[in-house]
């Protein structure tokens, strides 16, 4: 952002802020909220799923939300009504 090309947008940005990783429990708790905001009454992904979400994402949310839905979509195309360890798609794919 500090090169001459981009000073103008620089000038326009007020506040940074860096988010820092999720712990493990905070992202399965933000993959539960998630999963709740959408309807779901019942838990989607079990807990090894979550850690594994969390090891594969590094706790980056963006990150989470992308392999979630990939996992939901492969669950889907397999008319799974809970995601088990094996299910969880990598960000990769």
């Amino acid at each position: 952002m500090r090169y001459s090309r981009l000073a103008s947008v620089h000038q326009r940005i007020r506040h940074w802020v860096e988010f820092s990783a999720l712990s493990l429990k905070d992202t399965c708790d933000y993959i539960d909220h998630s999963v709740a905001l959408a309807g779901r009454p019942s838990p989607v992904f079990s807990d090894n799923d979550k850690a594994e979400i969390h090891k594969r994402s590094l706790g980056i949310p963006r990150q989470i939300n992308r392999i979630c839905l990939l996992t939901l979509f492969e669950g889907a195309a397999q008319q799974r009504s809970i995601i088990d360890g094996s299910d969880v798609v990598s960000d990769e794919v």
